[in-house]
């Protein structure tokens, strides 16, 4: 975001000793800022998604380093079998939000390891939590379960998305303590 870049460049004018970048379009608006005050990322789902490393294999490099909170996408997804007893042939909707690097990533992961279990995996996409009540409403309809990438855009608007999902008696998993 701008506010991000604007921040990031008054850190660099500053001459600051580290900066710490919480979450991906800060780490985005850091690396962009300088390559010689090292940048300590958290809250980052996949690094190499974030910055655009092809063939990412783990290491950063340069003055970046950091934590990533990538849950093991596959073992949420057996869960979310597991619990919900689907079966081959049921319909799970998977709501993201396109702007956002990381959640495409993940519903990605997800998908392709759903549609391998042959639970029919349909991407839902909203640009921002203005959307999400339109697009939860839509996946509630078409699926038998919905799995929600637990990003800023979808934690702003989860009570109304978790609502909707209620009032049609369907089932969500999400990665959002705040929709519990």
């Amino acid at each position: 975001t701008n506010l991000c870049s604007t921040i990031a460049t008054d850190f660099v004018s500053k001459n600051v000793d580290l900066i710490m970048a919480n979450a991906t379009p800060a780490l985005q608006a850091a690396a962009s800022a300088t390559l010689d005050i090292p940048v300590l990322g958290t809250s980052v789902t996949e690094y190499g998604v974030a910055l655009g490393i092809k063939d990412f294999d783990g290491l950063v490099g340069g003055n970046i380093s950091g934590t990533s909170d990538l849950a093991p996408l596959t073992e949420q997804a057996q869960m979310m079998i597991d619990t919900l007893s689907l079966k081959n042939g049921d319909k799970v909707g998977l709501l993201y939000c396109s702007a956002e690097p990381n959640s495409v990533y993940q519903v990605e992961k997800v998908k392709e390891y759903l549609d391998g279990k042959g639970i029919k995996a349909t991407l839902y996409t909203f640009a921002d939590s203005s959307d999400v009540s339109l697009v939860a409403q839509k996946a509630a309809d078409e699926a038998n379960a919905e799995l929600a990438q637990a990003q800023a855009e979808y934690e702003t608007a989860s009570t109304e998305a978790m609502d909707v999902v209620r009032e049609q008696a369907r089932a969500e998993v999400t990665q959002s303590m705040d929709a519990v």
